[in-house]
């Protein structure tokens, strides 16, 4: 599975058809950190640590060599 049929699925699968937000498209091909608060913001109340950025940037990094 690609990561772009990854995010597929879990897009379709955190919205109801009927309800998704026209900026859903921005925000399947944003990086990690915005994708995440977007979707999964009950884990992201604060802003992310140094940590995160760098995590995130290594993961962003890593999924661009696969597209």
């Amino acid at each position: 599975m690609s990561y772009e049929e990854f995010l597929d699925r879990i897009a379709r699968h955190c919205h109801h058809p009927e309800k998704i937000d026209p900026e859903l498209e921005r925000i399947k091909n944003a990086d990690l950190l915005t994708w995440s608060r977007y979707f999964l913001p009950h884990y992201f109340p604060l802003p992310p640590s140094e940590m995160h950025i760098w995590l995130a940037s290594q993961l962003d990094k890593i999924s661009a060599t696969h597209r």
